[in-house]
């Protein structure tokens, strides 16, 4: 179980490795704005390639591959690691390293010589992974054979081919049908296990209603826990805080930033130009103390407005406004500070695309950031009112310049009405 807490630790590396890659050989394609992209010819080295809608590699890449498009699919061997962010992710091939996805929804139908890490929406692997799999998503079918652990966090995970290590499995329903080498944890509302063979213990968590098969050899013992994370994973300072909730909050919040990611992807395609100056406001450590503080101004006094509209009744289909515009609000707080976190990451790499990987990498940082006990509640207090400061700061320089703009236009009107006054009463004097 120590294993288990020692992996969640560095998903934030993880999903932020590519901050730390050498990208000094890289070769690199880019895709016009809304275009379509195929890659057709072989590269030996890694490779770097973006595009805004369909993404298809049509040749080997020798070394490690990184991606991102609105439909991704890899359609031959990667002779190093992949990291591909998009809507949908579909590798066709063998890959020769690890796989590090972040989508909507993720097809694997060849074999992954290394690991495999995605958050995800839906997740189907239905190659052999001959390292570790680590899931967060909302669906999860493991159809093909595992030669290390799987680790599974999701609504729905299936598990039906042979895993030879340890099956770690935190879902709503959890069905296991393939054979396990080692232990097999689960905490579920049902697990449904007709494995022919278990080779450790089987545990469950919290209350898991188990329909364990009759035909089911369990080598190990049969244990039910319900217990706090210190006792069961020695780890400090956590005794107050359940093991089942710790996990689900991780596997929430990256839940949370795939949804954030795509939200994020949206807003800068349809409005670019607010997306830019929110990030303005945030450019330096001086900008950002400013947004701060604007934050710690505004939000408590969007609560008293709230208090005066509940009050006074008559109010109150603005108070339905101002607090869907409040949660809008919130919600693109995370999408702009992490960007600009990702931003600053990445910094080193000299991208092309440094807003659209530092969407990936900053928002995903910023919510595994948030799922820590106690350090989380600080990032999140600092991540919201930042944010909050950086979008109001925004929208009233945007009124500053729309309002100069207007008073430009009405002083060249009067020019030009003044001028054509004088060329007037010059016509009628002539005459």
């Amino acid at each position: 179980m120590k294993k288990l807490f020692n992996l969640l630790a560095i998903v934030p590396v993880i999903f932020s490795s590519l901050a730390l890659v050498n990208v000094s050989a890289l070769e690199t394609a880019e895709a016009g704005e809304g275009e379509s992209l195929i890659v057709d010819e072989e590269v030996q080295d890694d490779f770097y390639v973006a595009a805004d809608n369909m993404l298809t590699i049509k040749r080997n890449i020798g070394g490690d591959l990184f991606a991102s498009g609105a439909d991704v699919t890899v359609q031959e061997q990667v002779g190093g690691d992949v990291y591909i962010a998009g809507g949908s992710i579909t590798l066709e091939k063998p890959i020769m390293g690890d796989v590090f996805v972040a989508g909507g929804n993720v097809t694997i139908n060849e074999s992954i010589a290394g690991s495999v890490y995605v958050a995800s929406g839906m997740v189907d692997i239905n190659g052999a992974v001959y390292e570790d799999v680590m899931v967060f998503a909302g669906q999860v079918k493991l159809n093909g054979q595992v030669y290390d652990d799987v680790r599974v966090f999701s609504g729905l995970a299936e598990i039906k081919q042979d895993v030879q290590g340890d099956v770690i499995a935190f879902a709503g329903n959890v069905n296991l049908d393939g054979d396990v080498g080692g232990d097999v944890h689960i905490g579920a509302g049902n697990a449904n296990v007709k494995s022919g063979y278990i080779g450790g213990d089987l545990v469950t968590y919290n209350n898991t209603q188990l329909d364990l098969s009759e035909d089911t050899v369990v080598s190990g013992e049969r244990i039910e826990k319900t217990t706090s994370a210190e006792k069961d994973m020695n780890f400090p300072g956590l005794a107050e805080l359940s093991f089942v909730s710790f996990v689900w909050k991780f596997v929430w919040n990256l839940v949370q930033g795939v949804g954030l990611i795509l939200l994020a992807f949206l807003v800068y395609k349809l409005a670019p130009v607010k997306f830019e100056r929110a990030l303005m406001q945030l450019k330096n450590a001086e900008q950002q103390l400013k947004s701060f503080g604007v934050g710690c101004l505004v939000f408590p006094l969007g609560i008293l407005v709230s208090i005066f509209l509940l009050i006074s009744v008559v109010g109150w289909p603005i108070l339905g406004l101002l607090l869907a515009l409040a949660f809008i609000a919130k919600t693109l707080t995370t999408v702009f500070v992490g960007t600009k976190v990702g931003i600053l990451i990445l910094k080193p790499l000299k991208l092309k695309r440094p807003v659209l990987f530092g969407i990936i990498a900053g928002i995903l940082l910023v919510q595994l950031l948030t799922a820590i006990p106690f350090i989380g509640g600080a990032v999140e207090f600092l991540v919201f009112f930042v944010g909050i400061g950086a979008i109001v700061r925004a929208q009233y320089f945007k009124y500053k310049e729309s309002k100069g703009a207007r008073k430009g236009n009405r002083s060249g009107d009067r020019n030009d009405s003044t001028k054509n006054k004088k060329a007037l009463v010059k016509s009628k004097v002539k005459k």
